[in-house]
């Protein structure tokens, strides 16, 4: 009734399609951090323990300020995170980030304004990535 009264009236976007987007985007949310976390132990250990997180990603050792972990390295990675990176986790998580940022460029630019088979393709999306990363 609900959605049948928001389509005569043009009140706008309907309640369970705005619910699912929300619960779309908290959980690539979630996705986040599990994926920021990946690069930035694969920038550590590629590195060679070398990693700032402000100052990597821009090539600008100390841009961070007098206290960035670039201006006085230590020796190299903690034990056991190289043994960890094998070639089959460094493929699977960069294709896992290509997902990812397939999903956050359509997902926000759709906003509510998305058609059901749209929804239920980024769900599946998410759920396997979820899948995926756990």
């Amino acid at each position: 009734m609900a959605s049948f009264l928001h389509k005569v009236l043009h009140i706008g976007p309907d309640p369970a399609i705005v619910a699912r987007v929300d619960t779309l985007r908290a959980a690539l949310a979630i996705i986040k951090v599990d994926i920021d976390t990946r690069h930035f132990l694969w920038d550590l250990t590629f590195n060679g323990g070398h990693h700032c997180v402000s100052c990597s990603p821009l090539g600008k050792v100390g841009a961070c300020g007098p206290t960035c972990a670039l201006l006085r390295p230590t020796g190299s990675v903690l034990p056991g995170i190289e043994a960890a990176m094998s070639e089959k986790w460094t493929r699977t998580t960069g294709q896992l980030s290509i997902r990812y940022d397939k999903l956050m460029l359509s997902v926000p630019a759709s906003g509510y304004k998305v058609s059901i088979s749209n929804l239920q393709q980024w769900e599946e999306a998410v759920e396997l990535l979820q899948q995926r990363l756990a």
